[in-house]
């Protein structure tokens, strides 16, 4: 069972000779091992600034829960941002809940709602443009499907 992060490995990294991951916990035959890229016990800082949007955009894939959103926006005297929260399964109820890190905004859930309305009209296309590789169909609607699931999750907490 993986630990709060999702994740049932600790990694240890001496850079130019060795990368090492362990289980941080008993695994059984067959069990999956899970490492997640920002949120694992030697990740600098990437925790609090790399959110699941930023690992789409550097690694190419959406991962597994705990998804962490990171997003923001200064409009000066206009009604801005700041929005951290994480999207999780909920071990005991088997549901996907939300956990913010800041404090929640009226700009922050005007800006969820509208967004959530913009994506939930974005209708996939039956087939894929023929010069676009798979990998980047399939991870363009796996992120599309990440956000409206953490905005409509998020709202409604």
């Amino acid at each position: 069972m993986p630990t709060g992060n999702g994740t049932n490995t600790h990694h240890s990294v001496e850079y130019g000779r060795r990368f090492t991951i362990k289980t941080n916990q008993p695994v059984k035959a067959g069990q999956e091992l899970i490492n997640s890229y920002n949120q694992c016990n030697n990740c600098g800082g990437w925790a609090d600034t790399v959110g699941t949007p930023e690992m789409f955009r550097t690694f190419g894939f959406v991962e597994n829960y705990p998804k962490r959103y990171i997003l923001s926006r200064d409009d000066g005297d206009k009604q801005g941002y700041r929005l951290k929260f994480d999207i999780f399964l909920d071990e005991a109820t088997d549901q996907l809940d939300a956990k913010f890190l800041v404090p929640l905004c009226k700009g922050c859930v005007d800006f969820m709602a509208t967004e959530l309305r913009r994506l939930e009209r974005i209708v996939k296309p039956n087939a894929k443009p023929e010069m676009m590789p798979q990998w980047e169909w399939d991870g363009s609607w796996n992120i599309l499907d990440a956000y409206k699931v953490a905005f409509g999750v998020a709202l409604e907490r």
